[in-house]
């Protein structure tokens, strides 16, 4: 029976839990199922299940631009924006609108305007 339990406890400290892994990191009980179903239940419990599906698109949103990123690649948005016609306007009588804000141009045009 001594020999039973040597044996157990030798293959015990052979197999230490807090052996670092090939990573260099402490073996922590993340390769159980039944941590993973707490982790995840904690998650759902947190978050809540209706903000899941957005969570998770925006996980992967992240996840590829890092990886565009890293890779160098780099998109735009190619958005048509409809032309602000206040901009239009002021343009239109010769009204500089660079570096101004909105209110800015539509004071100068209403009084461009009311100047006719």
């Amino acid at each position: 029976m001594s020999d039973e339990l040597e044996s157990l406890v030798e293959f015990r400290f052979q197999h230490n839990a807090y052996e670092p892994n090939f990573l260099g990191l402490p073996n922590m009980a993340l390769d159980d199922l039944f941590v993973w179903v707490i982790i995840g239940s904690l998650v759902i419990f947190l978050f809540g299940a209706n903000k899941l599906p957005g969570l998770a698109r925006g996980l992967g949103h992240a996840r590829r631009e890092f990886e565009n990123a890293s890779k160098g690649i780099t998109t735009t948005n190619a958005v048509a924006h409809s032309p602000d016609p206040l901009i239009e306007a002021a343009e239109k009588e010769g009204i500089d609108t660079a570096g101004k804000t909105r209110e800015q141009i539509a004071s100068e045009l209403s009084w461009k305007l009311n100047k006719k």
